[in-house]
């Protein structure tokens, strides 16, 4: 079911390419007539050239943006929560040997041991995908 599974993951990105790219259209878009440098705030007039490329960076921003968000709800699913099994083991190891295998936590905070691994994980997913 290799296709069924891309053409499910496809559908969110291209939702929100439509969702951006009909926002930031000519005559749709409310920024339409805001300046994005500095030098059109200054002289209060955008020709043409200027929005267009007003547009064109707001564009790039969204679609940056908006992968992001996608990226990071994507890792929740990914890399899922620690199994009951795993984390009653977290439990029962002392502090130096958590210590050693990366989970610095002090006794008071033992509770969050089912988020440390969890979070570290969906961050180096996050980190490796963007390089």
């Amino acid at each position: 079911w290799p296709t069924q599974g891309v053409l499910v993951a496809t559908m969110p990105v291209i939702a929100m390419a439509g969702v951006v790219k009909f926002s930031l259209l000519p005559g749709v878009s409310i920024l339409e007539d805001i300046p994005c440098s500095y030098q059109a705030l200054d002289q209060g007039l955008l020709d043409q050239e200027m929005k267009d490329a007003c547009r064109n960076g707001r564009t790039g921003t969204c679609f940056l943006i908006s992968g992001f968000l996608m990226l990071a709800s994507g890792c929740k699913y990914i890399v899922p929560r620690l199994r009951e099994v795993e984390e009653a083991y977290l439990l029962q190891q002392p502090d130096e040997v958590l210590n050693r295998e990366g989970l610095p936590l002090p006794k008071s905070a033992k509770k969050q041991i089912k988020n440390v691994p969890k979070r570290w994980k969906r961050a180096h997913l996050i980190l490796t995908s963007v390089l």
